[in-house]
């Protein structure tokens, strides 16, 4: 697999102020972006509920992606009430036929869980994004942070790689320090544009902004 390396990193702090705050808008800055944002007044309705042990706590990052007319894959983090650390969570998985009642469940197996075990341990991977590169071997890549247990625990950003969205191999260090906020990405033309949450410091104090990753 080739590793993912950012050729260039821009702050881009207004981008974090502008999607926790936008109710009706639209971002028309195409220039600095790949993209534009509608989010619709009155569409929130409830598609996921905590039904599982290890769901107790909390759910969050959710990726949904439509692979087929009749085929939505969701994957997404779980904590159960014994989190102690945000790495103590799980990477569990979801599928539907109409992107709204979903089944959480893998094939074959007796649960959803992907990967992490949970409290003591810290395993688990938080902050993921899955997106597809359709011509290669293996279509899937899943960006997230997690702690290198080779490496005194220090948090690092992750690649991996998938067939089918569900078993993940070929795990590789994308970047040697901690980036998060679930790696939307998004591609155009010939380049990748990876978003990511940076935490900048200065005289001590720790300020977070928006960075963005052109490969």
């Amino acid at each position: 697999m080739k590793v993912i390396k950012p050729l260039n990193l821009i702050v881009i702090a207004a981008l974090w102020f502008f999607l926790a705050g936008c109710t009706a808008t639209r971002q028309k800055n195409e220039s600095r972006m790949p993209f534009t944002i509608e989010i619709l007044r009155d569409s929130r309705e409830v598609v996921l509920t905590q039904t599982l042990p290890w769901e107790e706590q909390m759910m969050g990052y959710f990726k949904v992606l439509k692979i087929a007319p009749d085929f939505w894959q969701m994957w997404y983090s779980s904590w159960d009430n014994k989190r102690k650390d945000d790495y103590s969570d799980y990477l569990v998985y979801a599928y539907s036929k109409d992107g709204k009642n979903w089944i959480k469940e893998i094939p074959g197996r007796k649960n959803n869980i992907l990967q992490g075990t949970g409290h003591p341990q810290k395993d688990g991977i938080v902050e993921q994004d899955v997106f597809i590169e359709p011509s290669a071997e293996f279509p899937y890549r899943m960006i997230y942070t997690a702690k290198d247990a080779n490496d005194n625990d220090k948090e690092k950003t992750f690649i991996e790689e998938s067939k089918d969205g569900i078993n993940w191999i070929n795990k590789n260090v994308l970047w040697n320090e901690k980036h998060d906020s679930q790696f939307p990405v998004i591609q155009k033309d010939s380049l990748y544009y990876i978003y990511l949450r940076h935490w900048d410091m200065k005289d001590k104090v720790r300020y977070r902004t928006i960075g963005l990753a052109v490969t």
